[in-house]
């Protein structure tokens, strides 16, 4: 049990990296954004923590786009059955220009993670 939770709080340690950094990133801002997307229609910004996409779901094939850059993130989906809200978020230059990013280090939290579970089955 003292393995297991050791594990948590390295897995909450590298989880904290991604929240507090001190890249910045470049990222699109626009309000009602062109699917599909065309970087000429939209503004750029720098000098950004996160870039956020946000879809806002009327149903299942009409909703609209909004692209910005944001001081902190939280990915959701809070869609209620066909209609709801959506929130991407990602931590490089750019890259909420196409849907469905996902950051290394939320990659690697999440191997780290499902590693320790699978481990701790063998220790115990």
């Amino acid at each position: 049990m003292k393995v297991l939770g050791i594990c948590i709080v390295v897995t909450l340690i590298f989880s904290g990296i991604n929240c507090v950094k001190n890249k910045k990133v470049k990222c699109y801002r626009c309000t009602d954004c062109p699917n599909p997307f065309d970087k000429t229609q939209i503004t750029e910004l720098a000098n950004c923590n996160f870039c956020r996409t946000v879809y806002t779901y009327r149903d299942e094939d009409n909703y609209r786009i909004a692209k910005d850059c944001v001081a902190s993130c939280v990915p959701q989906d809070r869609r209620g059955g066909k209609a709801g809200l959506v929130t991407e978020c990602c931590d490089e230059d750019y890259c909420n220009a196409s849907p469905k990013h996902y950051s290394i280090s939320f990659l690697l939290i999440t191997s780290f993670t499902i590693f320790i579970i699978y481990a701790n089955k063998f220790i115990y």
